[in-house]
């Protein structure tokens, strides 16, 4: 009997290809003289609510009988993470679907397949935390020896902010003059004040404005008059 399969292949940004997954898993499937009755193509999807609406697609057509395995590249391409994939996995199996990826080797129509699916998304996940540790911690011996993390210091001259401000310009003035004025109020001269060693506090409204929380000013609603009686009017 003919197995019907659907094809899902993913990529986060726009500037990663399909093109070696899709070949893979195309040559996978006619080798095995399989029948694609559907195609689940994610490219440059990159957030939770997209991810999770092609899923809910898959397992909506699997629960349909639309066709008998899902067919994957390799399991840290199409899942987020490993609990999500396992999840995946569980669900397809619970229903009667099978889930077969091409690069690890797995088809989860035999237990061994099923155990083996579950354990290679394990370790791909503690990879990638692995090497999200090694950068933080080369993130935490970078600080400790004092190095700038981030982008690069702005050099400003100070000695001829210093000319300009004895002439009697502000601080704001002076970083204009000295092109380091920028359009959200209050960050460069701030900046400029830090460098020279000038406090100077900007106003509750600039603060606001730099922040990006400016409002209306507040009014008051003024209170409705009462009529006023009239004294000699009856009660």
């Amino acid at each position: 009997m003919t197995r019907s399969v659907a094809i899902w292949l993913r990529v986060s940004s726009e500037d990663q290809k399909l093109d070696s997954q899709s070949d893979a898993v195309e040559r996978y499937v006619e080798a095995r003289g399989w029948d694609v009755t559907a195609r689940f193509i994610e490219h440059g999807v990159g957030g939770a609510a997209q991810y999770r609406k092609v899923v809910d697609e898959i397992l909506d057509s699997a629960r349909r009988k639309r066709f008998d395995a899902v067919i994957i590249f390799r399991g840290d391409r199409s899942f987020r993470t490993a609990g999500k994939g396992c999840l995946f996995i569980d669900e397809l199996i619970s229903i009667g679907c099978a889930f077969v990826s091409v690069e690890d080797g797995i088809d989860t129509s035999t237990p061994a397949g099923e155990l083996m699916a579950k354990m290679a998304i394990l370790m791909a996940e503690w990879e990638r935390k692995a090497i999200r540790a090694r950068v933080r911690a080369g993130i935490d011996a970078a600080r400790r020896r004092g190095q700038h993390l981030g982008r690069p210091r702005r050099v400003i001259d100070l000695e001829r902010a210093r000319e300009l401000m004895s002439t009697g310009r502000g601080l704001r003035a002076t970083a204009r003059a000295l092109g380091v004025a920028h359009r959200a109020l209050g960050v460069a001269h701030r900046t400029l004040g830090r460098a020279l060693g000038v406090a100077q506090k900007p106003s509750s409204s600039a603060r606001g404005c730099s922040l990006g929380r400016c409002s209306a000013p507040r009014t008051t609603p003024r209170a409705e008059s009462q009529p006023r009686r009239s004294s000699d009017s009856t009660p």
